[in-house]
């Protein structure tokens, strides 16, 4: 965080890369389906876009080995709708972990108190 916020660095309308030089990639060897979209087995970066006050979407791209700039803004090929809540406690460090949900794969995004928030169904 180095004391930044991530709520002043990114107004509505951003779209972050969830990487700090590099987009994350993400390899799935089987279909998910994301908000009701089937996303096939393969390799994709994933990105976060603010699409109002208290909302974000975790969008899936298909271009992977993205570096820096310049951030994709289209071209998803699915996306997430992602919960924004705040946690109790604070992280330094930018976090993504996986978690089963009841067979669905939830997904959890945390830097600083803000938290995102979305379940991925797994076939």
């Amino acid at each position: 965080m180095k004391g930044r916020d991530l709520l002043t660095l990114a107004p509505v309308g951003t779209v972050w890369r969830l990487g700090k030089n590099q987009a994350t990639n993400i390899e799935t060897t089987a279909e998910l389906t994301v908000a009701g979209t089937k996303v096939a087995p393969g390799k994709y970066t994933i990105w976060a876009k603010k699409v109002s006050d208290k909302e974000w979407h975790l969008c899936f791209h298909p271009k992977t080995g993205v570096w820096g700039l310049p951030v994709l803004k289209e071209g998803y090929v699915a996306e997430l709708p992602l919960k924004q809540s705040a946690a109790k406690d604070s992280v330094e460090l930018f976090t993504i972990a996986l978690a089963d949900n009841k067979g669905k794969a939830n997904v959890k995004v945390q830097w600083g108190t803000i938290v995102l928030s979305g379940d991925l169904g797994v076939q």
